[in-house]
């Protein structure tokens, strides 16, 4: 299982990577970190057809630990 985490995703660089990502077929989950839009990132992302989980996380409730937590923690 292949994961990946992605911060900033909600900037200019930040979106359409995220979309790249989800499209490749790399990865099989990709957490998305950004102070705005990312759960509205995410719910678009995952309806494209791929292997790939995509979830959103803000900087409220400890969005970044969260997002890397997820990231590391099946590693």
């Amino acid at each position: 299982m292949v994961k990946i985490a992605l911060l900033g995703a909600a900037g200019q660089i930040g979106t359409p990577l995220s979309l790249l990502c989800k499209t490749s077929g790399l990865f099989d989950e990709i957490s998305l970190y950004d102070l705005v839009h990312v759960p509205a990132i995410a719910m678009d992302l995952n309806q494209i057809d791929t292997k790939a989980k995509v979830t959103g996380y803000l900087a409220a409730d400890d969005g970044l630990q969260n997002a890397l937590t997820v990231y590391i923690s099946s590693s």
